[in-house]
């Protein structure tokens, strides 16, 4: 449901019975699958939409009962994309799924990250099942957005170099992702077009306390991703004074997150639900999957049939579908299937069964139109595997349909037609060494600690600015990288003993200076490592190294990197100091559990029964197992994020861009008799100073300076 979500559309102060009076007397109806829709289009293009769904239904099929689900909300937006639908399970039949997760599609069907999809309208999609492809109207409702201008060292901007495309919170942050947060994308694209959305004045309501109410002012951006373009729905409250200066320029890109919206009203789809033979065998297996074939009933009548190899099973919508219902639920994997009849050649459009465990086919569903193909005259259900041959099976029925689309594939940042450019190289992450030691994905622009400190733009230029007036030059570090002169400007130790480095770029031609980016320099801990391999950002300016430091391998990013590389040869051992910011921290507390099953369990289970030879297994009272003490670090999907586990040996407060933070002493690798530690840093924010922690937990990013310091 959107309703809790009305303030983001700018309704804040309407109430929800409002809300839902609007609703119930929206105009424009849509039938559904499942029920129908009533749209009422606002002035200022948001729509609010009632769906009423049946409970009951009589012998005819003819609901006896409805409910009036509670309103969703869209827009009236222009950019529309393709997905392929990727759930784990299937959605089971509730009036409104909370989100579907899905892929977004580019022309040629290459998909890319894995992101959920709140769906309105859903049902005028005929299936949820994986595999499937839908077309949607899209937007980005924003819960936070800042406009960026990459490089521009008065507005202090950040560069983003994150690919411009959806990713989900819920896999950047894992299981220290908000239950609030869970449904949420993030998105960084550029900006192709802004407009303000004025508000408007809506009438009173009848019937209702409610007086004539005022919509808050919009604004809908329109942005580019290799997938299409999206719109941006945004409050105008919630940019920044310095965000809306911003959109006067060109060249801009949006950093937001929020939930992903997708608008099943449109194409084919935009007067509501269609039907034809296809259709209906999409609503078939996924009314099968999700055991709803009580949603075909509609399209039944008195006089439908159901025959089973020829002979009559059923006659009418309840017999129907009692008889079908073991037919189709629970046990099978559904396939889409052109058959051939063997004797009459007649070819045939049919759901295939196959058993889930071997893949034995087990029966075909044919479906049979009525002559004006506006109701179902029945089914076949045929376990005879001789009687017809099949043509053509697969899940994936635009392909079935066409050949020409061409399969699903992973999206590879290049259009076919297309060879890489000097430009386009340069966009890209450079490896020296095994590439394969790094996770997939890449981050270049956050810090947990700096980001705790500075969550708005406002706060960003409020900290960094009077540090960076008095940042200093290091010494020698200018550099020639990527036709720009490259130089860097390090906080002073007044700002606090951690360090902040600011990249810049200076233009010789123009005599004007670019902030390319910054990295926070924490005080490590020593400890030596082996190189495994190198990565260079697409910037040329910073990177990464993948290091084993005992038995653990960690990547991390490395402070200075353009002038440090020389020293990260691959297969080289060397000093570095360790240090992690937190992106997400709690105390772990100390818990204790019992182990009654596994290797461990039976080694000791056998020792115990060996030295007490009266006792039985029912005697052995299990291993205790307690996380008090306990280590663990885990890699993520963005390189340099670990989830961490480790007990905290050492509290320090120190200061950072003027601001305490909490230095914690932790341990990032245990192997036997061996402990290599770190220090972790953390804001107020994330965690509560002056209290005991003995352990935490939680989302941290590894930093490795190199120290010039040879291994023999």
């Amino acid at each position: 449901m959107l309703l809790d979500k009305k303030a983001a559309f700018g309704l804040a102060d309407l109430s929800d019975e409002a809300i839902r009076k609007i609703a119930l007397n929206a105009k424009e109806k849509i039938p559904a699958y499942w029920g129908a829709y009533a749209d009422e289009l606002l002035p200022n293009g948001l729509t609010l939409i009632d769906h009423v769904a049946p409970n009951r239904w009589n012998e005819d099929a003819v609901p006896t009962e409805v409910k009036h689900v509670q309103p969703n909300f869209s827009f009236n937006v222009c950019t529309e994309m393709s997905f392929v639908i990727d759930n784990n399970q299937p959605i089971r039949p509730i009036h409104d799924p909370r989100c579907i997760w899905m892929r977004a599609l580019t022309d040629n069907r290459e998909y890319g990250q894995l992101v959920p999809v709140k769906v309105v309208h859903p049902w005028l999609l005929p299936s949820f099942i994986s595999i499937e492809q839908v077309r949607l109207k899209v937007f980005v409702l924003a819960d936070q957005i800042r406009i960026l201008r990459p490089g521009k060292l008065d507005d202090q901007s950040q560069t983003v170099h994150i690919p411009h495309e959806f990713s989900a919170l819920k896999m950047i942050l894992g299981k220290y992702c908000s239950e609030e947060n869970e449904d949420c994308i993030h998105l960084s694209a550029e900006i192709i077009d802004s407009r303000l959305i004025p508000s408007v004045k809506l009438p009173q309501l009848a019937d209702t306390s409610e007086k004539a109410f005022t919509t808050e002012p919009m604004r809908l951006l329109t942005c580019k991703t290799p997938f299409g373009n999206v719109s941006v729905l945004t409050r105008e409250s919630l940019l920044s004074d310095k965000s809306k200066e911003l959109l006067n320029s060109q060249g801009l890109i949006v950093s937001v997150s929020g939930l992903l919206i997708g608008d099943a009203r449109t194409g084919e789809f935009s007067e509501g639900m269609r039907w034809d033979e296809l259709i209906l065998g999409q609503l078939l297996r996924s009314s099968a999957y999700t055991h709803s074939i009580r949603l075909i009933s509609k399209y039944l009548r008195r006089d439908s049939i159901m025959l089973v190899d020829g002979k009559m099973k059923a006659y009418g919508i309840e017999a129907i579908l009692e008889a079908m219902r073991p037919l189709v639920y629970d046990k099978y994997e559904i396939n889409y299937c052109g058959i051939r009849d063997v004797k009459t050649g007649e070819p045939h459009f049919a759901l295939v069964f196959r058993d889930k465990t071997d893949q034995r086919f087990m029966h075909w569903l044919i479906p049979s139109m009525a002559k004006d193909a506006t109701w179902i005259a029945g089914f076949r259900i045929e376990t005879r595997f001789n009687k017809f041959e099949i043509v053509l099976e697969g899940n994936d029925l635009e392909y079935m349909k066409d050949h020409a689309v061409g399969k699903f594939k992973a999206y590879s940042g290049q259009k076919k037609s297309e060879t890489v450019t000097e430009t386009e190289e340069n966009g890209k992450f450079i490896f020296d060494g095994d590439a394969d030691v790094f996770p997939s994905k890449h981050e270049e622009d956050m810090d947990g600690v700096l980001s705790a400190l500075c969550e708005t733009e406002e706060e960003f230029e409020k900290l960094l600015g009077p540090v960076i007036e008095s940042a200093e030059v290091v010494q020698d570090s200018q550099r020639q990288i990527a036709g720009e002169e490259i130089l860097i400007l390090k906080s002073s130790s007044s700002w606090g003993r951690q360090h902040i480095a600011f990249y810049i770029a200076k233009d010789p031609v123009e005599k004007k200076v670019m902030l390319k980016m910054q990295i926070p320099q924490y005080e490590g801990m020593v400890c030596k490592a082996k190189i495994l391999s190198t990565c260079t950002w697409p910037n040329k300016i910073g990177g990464e190294v993948a290091l084993a430091v005992g038995e653990t391998l960690i990547t991390a990013v490395v402070p200075d990197f353009y002038l440090k590389k020389e020293l990260l040869v691959p297969g080289k051992e060397l000093y570095f100091r360790i240090s992690a910011s937190a992106q997400k921290l709690d105390k772990q507390p100390v818990k204790t559990f019992t182990i009654t099953e596994g290797a461990l369990y039976e080694a000791e289970l056998s020792r115990f029964l060996k030295d007490n030879p009266n006792k039985m297994e029912k005697d052995f009272p299990g291993i205790k197992i307690s996380t008090e003490g306990m280590v663990a670090i885990f890699p993520r999907e963005y390189s340099t994020y670990f989830e961490l586990a480790s007990p905290v040996l050492a509290t320090e407060n120190t200061t950072f861009l003027g601001e305490k933070i909490l230095k914690m002493k932790v341990i990032l690798h245990r192997f036997e008799d061996e402990e290599i530690y770190m220090n972790l840093y953390a804001t107020p924010n994330q965690i509560v100073f002056g209290e005991n922690i003995d352990s935490v937990v939680g989302l941290v990013r590894l930093y490795a300076e190199p120290l010039e310091v040879q291994i023999n």
